[in-house]
């Protein structure tokens, strides 16, 4: 279908039901046949393979993933939508939850371990989405995904994927699983179009955590690290150091790690070792 076409079946999915793109819900529908293809191409679904899409809107992904044959679960938070969905949902059935993705666990919506998911994401939730479904799933022990499949700004897929600096973001999705950037999306591709432009990102999981530490003391470690990004890694850690009671200079000593850097200059392995000490070292 060409991207006019699918522009204007968005168009009258909408009229049909009266709707419009809310911004306080930051909705951008994608219109874009070339970027629906990449997501489905990258995610990969396989007939029954488990796969969760968070925010469908008109559904026009929904339809490409009903063809695959995968076992699909939907939330869409706009109730307003569901109509929309309903009416897909009549001639290909699927699991519709509405629901807010960032407020129901993956528990209650019956996720199995290595599901996948897909999003074309609010630019607001990217964020606290991917920990969600990462950090939090892998602490909290919830059903763990195979591969995150992501529609997101561009300059936050670039960070996460930047080899040479390390960002709070980045590390919370290195410490479990492999980020790229599959395409860039221009704005112009979504109706309406938002003012910065898009990037499929796709995010292969780990089974296991890429760290070898105590999660909970890491990511209390690595916010503290990134909490002023111009201080050093030891002005950072001064806080933490007072309530837990270690030494910051036997701690580096031990770990090797230089705490003069700034927290984007170090490693996870860096992380590690410091979680590590401070967890044989403190109460």
């Amino acid at each position: 279908m060409s991207d006019q076409n699918l522009q204007q079946k968005t168009i009258q999915k909408l009229k049909a039901h009266n709707l419009y793109a809310k911004k306080n819900l930051g909705q951008n529908f994608l219109i874009s046949q070339k970027a629906l293809d990449q997501i489905i191409q990258a995610s990969n679904p396989q007939p029954k393979e488990q796969v969760l899409e968070i925010g469908p809107g008109t559904g026009n992904l929904t339809e490409l993933l009903l063809a695959t044959g995968c076992d699909l679960s939907v939330i869409e938070k706009d109730s307003d939508m569901i109509p929309i969905l309903e009416s897909l949902q009549s001639k290909h059935p699927f699991k519709l939850i509405n629901h807010d993705a960032l407020k129901v666990s993956p528990t209650e919506i019956n996720l199995k371990p290595n599901y996948k998911i897909i999003a074309n994401l609010p630019y607001y939730i990217t964020s606290p989405l991917i920990n969600k479904f990462l950090k939090d799933s892998f602490i909290q022990q919830n059903p763990i995904p195979k591969s995150l499949t992501l529609m997101i700004q561009l300059e936050v897929a670039e960070k996460i994927c930047d080899q040479n600096k390390l960002n709070v973001l980045r590390a919370n999705v290195i410490s479990f699983g492999e980020p790229k950037i599959i395409a860039k999306v221009p704005a112009s591709k979504f109706l309406p179009a938002p003012k910065v432009d898009s990037a499929i990102i796709h995010i292969e999981v780990s089974p296991t955590p890429k760290v070898n530490c105590d999660l909970h003391k890491y990511f209390q470690v690595l916010h503290a690290s990134f909490s002023s990004r111009r201080k050093t890694l030891k002005n950072n850690l001064k806080s933490l150091a007072k309530a837990w009671k270690f030494d910051l200079t036997e701690l580096s000593q031990q770990t090797q790690v230089d705490l003069s850097k700034r927290a984007e200059a170090l490693s996870l392995k860096d992380f590690e070792k410091i979680t590590n000490y401070i967890t044989t070292h403190t109460s």
